[in-house]
């Protein structure tokens, strides 16, 4: 079976940080609404996303209550102080696996069967529509491999973000259900008391009731606009920004870069987004970013460009990192181990990325035959790969 992943082991022990816990951010984050683009640069944006953060009921969205009712979470009825009617939940007896659901927006139900496979990452191919004047298609980011699969009711929001507040809402009491139990008699413990004594995920409880201190990586792989098209996302994170459920870095005192805070959703970026915008933020103005980068694996030993070389990759600015397979390999496993120079290969990234606290990941593995295939995965796994990346990962969890 597959191994667990935590996050990168140094940033894991954590105390709970009061401002998150109250759900008040502690730092600026920079988004669309506080950059001003400077003509023919790739690191400022003027004017504000067409992608609303403002937080709504979800209760009222089909799209999401329907993925709810796939969970059997039910509708979380926060406004009513009521906690009778939530569902016992299916991710109760999910037990995490190392698995990335690759291009998981394809899945019969997108964002729940890799969560009920039991991958701690998903990946969600996104694209912007901007306000372009039709009527046709509304401002907002759609889901899909490529354009022609951008679908009203496929949002990011819709399909991840609120599902994922609305999970996260029901295994993290709010006060108002914590004092609705006390008065009927109920006692409940303060986030995380009894199952997360270390602190972990800044108190919180991740979505898996079996490892509540796994956070859990959601990658958006931005098909277009780059800077713009990222800060919409930046945007639209905002329900699970004002909950305290975003990884973050932040700013120091003394202007250096804090290490990573480790909370239930870990968000990646992968796809056109701007490597720059994760390599000069935090800093001084904007002092908190609660986005990381997808870093390109076979570049962490070289400076590739950066615009930061003394600083180059880290868990700061990629915590995750990845490469097609075809790029690095030729081995399909069709053999039951590769070639030693391509062994020595892949063990040499997956060590650049260890060395580093950073996530390694191989996408676009072979999939057919499936013993092929089977023998890919248990290879990796065998090499202590942090995350196999599965286009089928109802069968990677019987693997």
């Amino acid at each position: 079976m597959a191994l667990l992943v935590i996050a990168p082991v140094a940033v894991m022990l954590l105390l709970a940080d009061p401002a998150i816990a109250q759900g008040t951010p502690a730092g600026s984050v920079l988004n669309s609404a506080n950059l001003v683009r400077v003509p023919g640069s790739d690191t400022a944006y003027t004017g504000t996303s067409d992608v609303s953060g403002a937080s709504y009921n979800y209760t009222s969205d089909p799209v999401v209550s329907g993925i709810l009712t796939k969970l059997n979470l039910g509708a979380w009825p926060l406004e009513q102080n009521n906690v009778s009617q939530a569902g016992p939940g299916l991710l109760r007896n999910i037990f995490p696996s190392a698995c990335h659901s690759h291009n998981d927006e394809w899945r019969t139900f997108p964002l729940v069967d890799g969560l009920l496979a039991g991958c701690v990452a998903t990946e969600a191919d996104t694209w912007y529509v901007g306000d372009n004047g039709s009527s046709l298609v509304k401002p907002d980011l759609y889901l899909g491999h490529d354009a022609a699969a951008i679908r009203t009711g496929r949002t990011l929001r819709q399909m991840y973000i609120e599902p994922l507040r609305a999970i996260l809402d029901a295994k993290n009491l709010p006060t108002k259900q914590t004092q609705y139990l006390a008065s009927v008699g109920m006692s409940s413990p303060a986030p995380n008391a009894a199952t997360n004594v270390q602190g972990l995920l800044g108190g919180y409880n991740g979505v898996f009731d079996t490892a509540p201190q796994q956070t859990l990586y959601l990658q958006v792989d931005l098909k277009n606009r780059d800077l713009e098209g990222w800060l919409a996302v930046v945007d639209a994170l905002q329900p699970l920004r004002e909950k305290g459920y975003l990884s973050y870095v932040e700013t120091q005192a003394d202007g250096s870069m804090g290490g990573v805070q480790v909370r239930p959703i870990t968000v990646t970026a992968g796809g056109v987004a701007p490597r720059s915008f994760f390599l000069t933020t935090p800093n001084a103005t904007y002092t908190r970013r609660d986005t990381f980068y997808d870093a390109p694996i076979a570049s962490l030993n070289t400076t590739n460009g950066l615009t930061s070389p003394d600083r180059g990759w880290n868990s700061s600015t990629g915590i995750t990192s990845s490469a097609s397979w075809a790029s690095l390999v030729s081995w399909d496993g069709k053999t039951s181990s590769p070639s030693d120079a391509d062994a020595a290969k892949l063990r040499s990234l997956i060590k650049a990325a260890a060395d580093r606290g950073i996530v390694s990941r191989f996408w676009d593995t072979p999939n057919r035959p499936r013993w092929a295939r089977n023998n890919i995965w248990q290879w990796l796994q065998k090499e202590h790969v942090s995350l196999v990346n599965t286009d089928e990962p109802g069968e990677f969890v019987l693997f």
